[in-house]
C-alpha cells in the first residue's frame, strides 16, 4: 500500500501545482469539485477529493462520491507509474466503476496518467 499512497500523494501535489494546466484539458470539468472512492481490491479504500485548485486524499469511502473506482494493487501501481490509465485497465476487464460514472472515472484516469508522467 505504500506505493499507492505515494502515488496518490504525487498526484495531489502535482495537481495542486499544475491545476491550471489540467484546467485547459478536456478532462477538467469531469473531475473538478468531485470526490472519488478509490478501492484497492479488498485491501484498502481512499477518498480522493478534487477541487478546482487542490486535490487531497484520506482513508475511507463516502456515500457522496461521484464515482467508485476499483482496481487491483498492481493496476493502481501501473497507473501511478504512468504505464496505464483507467481505459487500458478497463479494456483488460480489470476495472470496476459504477456505470453512471464511467466518463468521470475515465477523465480522472487520464489526468492521473498525465500527472504521473511528470515525475
Amino acid at each position: 500500500m505504500k506505493e499507492i499512497e505515494e502515488g496518490l500523494t504525487h498526484f495531489c501535489n502535482a495537481y495542486n501545482y499544475l491545476w491550471k494546466v489540467v484546467a485547459n484539458t478536456q478532462y477538467y470539468d469531469y473531475i473538478k469539485n468531485k470526490m472519488f472512492n478509490l478501492k484497492i481490491g479488498d485491501k484498502k479504500n481512499y477518498l480522493l477529493t478534487v477541487e478546482p485548485e487542490t486535490a487531497r486524499f484520506e482513508e475511507g469511502l463516502s456515500d457522496w462520491a461521484a464515482a467508485t473506482i476499483e482496481m487491483n494493487e498492481a493496476d493502481w501501481r501501473s497507473v501511478f507509474q504512468g504505464e496505464a490509465n483507467f481505459a487500458s485497465v478497463a479494456a483488460a476487464d480489470r476495472l470496476v466503476v459504477n456505470k453512471d460514472a464511467q466518463n468521470i472515472a475515465l477523465g480522472l484516469g487520464m489526468v492521473m496518467q498525465l500527472l504521473s508522467l511528470l515525475k
